[in-house]
């Protein structure tokens, strides 16, 4: 049985002012115990509040946890899920590879000429104009991981097809003219420049603060050169201004991209 606190304090303060206590019922006037009830009652209303707001936030964890237990068991589920999904890709892929390898020893002979043709390509690569260098020579060498016997990713057939668009590559660079953006090496560091490029024969660049000049042969090397007159520079800027607008025919008065003994025009 629920017996609140003010019930209990006023049945203690009657006992108390009982006769027969040393005190009598005198002592206390009816002022005094109008306030004292009041008192009580605001204190039990509270003591209630109180009582309420616990139940209120005891449900609420209840709803929380059994939320949370929902929650942690779909999560598990889904673990579960994707965990058999990853086994049963791993065994896939290991069919696949091994499928993939017997068919690679199957034409093998095709290995030797691809691997020719990479080594070919990367020797043209490193001694042409220096344009993406880098990007064309990596994806020589990520075709030629792909097709290493002892772990074949690509078909020696696919990987003959691949390498013979990338020569197709470099056959269509070679009539390509544009404008371009690539980190050239000066004697201040790694620049980002524009560049145009003229074919496969010579490229201008233009640094972000002003500074032009050609990229040509020099020897069994290409190299970087400066311009210095005003006039070169002006032609520079005018032909890398023309291409940005889209205009890529016309008269163009270019700085000498041919030999080095030419002087700058």
């Amino acid at each position: 049985m629920k017996i609140t606190a003010a019930f209990f304090i006023l049945t203690l303060f009657i006992t108390v002012a009982m006769p027969g206590t040393g005190y009598s019922e005198k002592d206390a006037s009816e002022t005094e115990l109008e306030t004292l009830a009041k008192q009580l009652a605001e204190l039990e209303n509270q003591i209630q509040v109180l009582y309420d707001q616990v139940e209120n936030k005891t449900e609420s964890l209840k709803n929380e946890d059994r939320l949370f237990l929902t929650r942690k068991a779909e999560i598990e589920s889904s673990i579960q899920r994707k965990n058999l999904k990853l086994k049963q890709i791993n065994q896939e892929l290991a069919k696949q590879t091994d499928l993939l390898k017997a068919k690679s020893e199957e034409h093998s002979d095709v290995v030797p000429v691809v691997t020719h043709g990479i080594r070919s390509l990367q020797a043209y690569i490193n001694s042409a104009l220096p344009f993406k260098q880098k990007e064309r020579l990596s994806q020589l060498t990520d075709l030629e991981t792909k097709i290493n016997p002892d772990n074949p990713v690509l078909l020696p057939e696919r990987a003959l097809n691949t390498l013979w668009a990338y020569y197709e590559d470099e056959i269509r660079m070679c009539r390509e003219y544009g404008i371009y953006k690539q980190t050239i090496q000066l004697d201040r560091g790694n620049i980002l420049a524009d560049l145009v490029k003229i074919g496969m024969v010579g490229m201008f660049y233009m640094t972000p603060d002003k500074e032009a000049g050609v990229i040509m042969r020099d020897g069994d090397s290409y190299a970087l050169k400066p311009l210095k007159e005003d006039k070169a520079v002006e032609h520079v800027t005018t032909l890398m201004d023309d291409f940005r607008k889209q205009i890529r025919t016309g008269y163009f008065v270019l700085p000498n991209f041919l030999s080095r003994s030419r002087g700058d025009r």
